[in-house]
């Protein structure tokens, strides 16, 4: 018998599906950079300056940026977070000047595993900047500074330095196992620079509501790295904005469910 009835609810995309016209949008192809490989509908970002390497986006640079010079008798305690991991760096007490002070913390922190530089540098060298190994989330869970006659204050940071591209577009792929479909490592992939795509937030977004993309991986099946969120979140920021006037919503977003949303074509 004929179906004459449907659920109101009944979704008509899959992930990663171009709801526009597909000879109106534009679409960019890469490499696969990434042993993980890429899932449908997640923003990549380009790991080389020709953005032809695309890459999943990480937590891959945190700032350390203290507000004055270490002085005397200072000792300065360092946590770290690698992939989940915490790393709580011995106590640096301080040596000589400001300089080898921050040169010592600067050494404890590349010795880290994962981390693939860390550098001192900013106003009056008050600022560590680390990068991470790629594939790798980084963030600084706390520094603080104790003893001596006065304390600098540290201000925590931590982002993704990637030039974000697009999200992946769907494609025809065999599932993998345990029935993901994803790019595999050094495969083609095919990115949205412009059009209208079927994918997920973390929770509601509004027509027209302001967009983050995630960055930072969480357990929860809506919040991993590439998919859109409604905040950038703290302790770390874990998503950062899409610049403003080149996307739109263009069908509500609910947690977990498909949404459209347009980027370049508002």
């Amino acid at each position: 018998m004929a179906q004459t009835t449907y659920n109101s609810s009944l979704n008509t995309f899959t992930e990663g599906q171009l709801v526009s016209d597909r000879l109106n949008s534009k679409i960019v192809s890469g490499e696969v950079d990434d042993s993980n490989g890429i899932a449908l509908a997640r923003f990549v970002g380009a790991t080389d300056a020709a953005e032809t390497l695309f890459s999943n986006l990480y937590s891959n640079q945190a700032t350390i940026v203290f507000s004055g010079d270490l002085i005397t008798s200072n000792s300065v305690a360092v946590s770290i977070v690698v992939n989940g991991v915490t790393t709580a760096l011995s106590a640096t007490v301080f040596n000589s000047d400001h300089a080898t002070t921050m040169g010592l913390i600067e050494a404890k922190l590349e010795a880290v595993d994962g981390i693939l530089s860390a550098t001192v540098g900013g106003a009056s060298n008050r600022t560590l900047t680390i990068l991470a190994d790629p594939e790798t989330d980084i963030y600084v869970s706390s520094c603080v500074v104790t003893l001596g006659g006065s304390q600098a204050t540290a201000t925590l940071a931590n982002t993704c330095t990637l030039s974000i591209i697009g999200p992946s577009v769907a494609e025809e792929l065999a599932p993998q196992s345990d029935g993901s479909v994803i790019f595999e490592d050094t495969e083609a992939v095919g990115a949205l620079r412009k059009g209208n795509i079927a994918i997920q937030a973390d929770g509601a977004i509004a027509v027209s509501g302001t967009v983050y993309v995630r960055f930072y991986e969480e357990s929860a099946a809506n919040k991993k790295r590439g998919m859109l969120s409604t905040a950038a979140g703290s302790a770390p920021v874990k998503a950062i904005a899409l610049t403003a006037g080149t996307y739109k919503v263009e069908q509500v977003m609910s947690s977990s469910a498909l949404g459209v949303l347009a980027i370049n074509n508002v």
